[in-house]
């Protein structure tokens, strides 16, 4: 069977086309990461706001981050010059440089970049207090691949080897719910308070 010759042309120059774009366009765009973790720098700070809600939720991202990285990570801990602090919940810091989560509906919240004197924050929440939890599982999903799937120990979570976690610099989202509230249908397997949806 005889195919046009532009069709030929076209097909013989994807792969050269698809490489250009994989490796050529970020560099071009100059999309800017910013590195929360890696195996050779310094750890980052995770940093709660008062209440017992954001501080499980705060440990909950330390627990899973030191999984996926293979290095521990303990919540409280002060940043060294130049590493990223890590803001669960609406801390006064959250509350100044993200004041837009107030206006979040129900228990929406925010995944947000923000850099301050040369500083890089990450800003994990929303103004209600199960907004903590879903954004660290937001944030564990979109950038570290750990996923719940069912009550399980062996199979029911996955929890990759992620040794690099890094976030664009321009990071900036806003997830809230469709509904007012939530139940809780007891997929609450994975989390060591016993408490919380999963997933």
């Amino acid at each position: 069977m005889n195919r046009p010759a532009d069709r030929i042309v076209t097909w013989q120059w994807l792969p050269i086309a698809v490489g250009f774009c994989s490796f050529v366009l970020p560099a071009v765009s100059g999309a800017a990461v910013v590195t929360v973790i890696s195996p050779n720098s310094p750890l980052p700070s995770v940093l709660s706001a008062k209440g017992q809600v954001h501080s499980d939720a705060a440990a909950d991202l330390c627990d899973y981050l030191s999984r996926v990285t293979g290095r521990k990570i303990v919540p409280g801990r002060r940043a060294a010059a130049g590493t990223v602090t890590i803001h669960v919940g609406p801390d006064e810091f959250a509350l100044k440089h993200a004041p837009e989560i107030k206006d979040l509906y129900a228990d929406g919240f925010l995944l947000k970049h923000v850099a301050v004197d040369g500083e890089h924050h990450l800003v994990l929440s929303g103004i209600r207090l199960n907004s903590s939890r879903w954004a660290v599982e937001e944030f564990l999903g979109q950038f570290a691949g750990v996923r719940w799937l069912f009550p399980d120990a062996v199979y029911g979570e996955i929890v990759p080897s992620v040794p690099t976690v890094t976030v664009d610099q321009a990071l900036n989202q806003k997830h809230e719910p469709h509904y007012l509230s939530r139940g809780n249908l007891g997929m609450y397997y994975f989390d060591k308070n016993r408490r919380y949806l999963r997933g």
